[in-house]
């Protein structure tokens, strides 16, 4: 079973604002309809409203509106997906917070969560022997794909704190559209060469890392890969290019190393077109059975 959870600073446990990600394997095949009915069989406090087809990466679910009051009597609002990436393989995301904090607050971050969302059929141990490279840690196991978004993150300077700030940069994407928001990353001078240093909590061996650009893109004329020694090593270099009408962009940027990656530092020069926003930087690789 995979649990994800992403829960505001000031909310409350129970009700949110929050967003809860489940998905787990099973042995009996369902639908997208039980998914739902099974969720909602004991919620007799909810109304549910608004059922319709949703498209998450290449698979089609369901989407449902929900509103009432919990146990305690405070009301609540929120969305709830369900999707089966395979036949066996149930995934269900829910969105909950206090009517007041659902429009307009929580809504357009839980549909920046779902739109980044992608299935993958998992590997086996003896596919991953055929696909992933050897360890170059003279263990022979096989490495375990991973990806991530960052823990930490620092700046050579921010806009402002916490909003624009480079922690803003950690975490998935959440930022709703393309355009100036206080959910990404953007420096105090948009006119000048910056950087953005983030950190992961799994070292792994990198083979892609994605930079999510929220506005102004693409301006990254760098990318560094961090190894667990602290040394640095240059991936990629650009220049300064107009790719507004692609915004929000992913720069993707595919390596192959022989070294640990615990962090990413991205450079971008905004001498040509100021004010950049960084919303997340993901890192994708794997590590090994040790």
């Amino acid at each position: 079973m995979q649990l994800g959870l992403m829960d505001a600073p000031d909310g409350d446990p129970d009700i949110g604002p929050a967003v809860m990600l489940l998905s787990y394997a099973t042995e009996e095949t369902t639908t997208e309809e039980g998914l739902l009915d099974d969720l909602m069989q004991d919620a007799v406090t909810f109304q549910i409203s608004n059922q319709r087809e949703v498209t998450i990466g290449d698979v089609t679910g369901l989407v449902v509106d929900f509103d009432g009051t919990d146990d305690d009597g405070r009301e609540i609002a929120g969305r709830i997906v369900v999707a089966l990436p395979a036949p066996t393989q149930p995934f269900t995301m829910v969105g909950v917070a206090p009517p007041e904090r659902w429009d307009g607050e929580l809504e357009p971050l839980f549909e920046a969560v779902l739109a980044s969302i992608s299935f993958f059929e998992p590997l086996t141990l003896e596919e991953a022997e055929e696909e992933l490279p050897e360890a170059e840690t003279g263990s022979e196991d096989a490495g375990e794909v991973t990806r991530q978004w960052a823990t930490s993150a620092t700046a050579s300077s921010e806009y402002d704190n916490p909003d624009w700030s480079a922690s803003q940069a950690t975490g998935a994407p959440d930022t709703p559209n393309c355009g100036d928001f206080p959910t990404a990353w953007t420096s105090d001078d948009g006119y000048t060469v910056e950087w953005l240093e983030l950190y992961y909590d799994i070292p792994v061996y990198a083979t892609k890392v994605n930079i999510i650009q929220s506005d102004v893109p693409d301006q990254v004329s760098q990318v560094e890969l961090i190894d667990t020694e602290g040394t640095y090593h240059t991936v990629y270099q650009g220049e300064p290019t107009d790719l507004f009408e692609l915004c929000p962009y992913t720069l993707s940027v595919a390596v192959d190393v022989d070294y640990q990656v615990v962090g990413v530092k991205v450079t971008v020069d905004q001498s040509v077109y100021p004010w950049v926003e960084i919303d997340a930087v993901e890192l994708v690789g794997y590590f090994t059975f040790n």
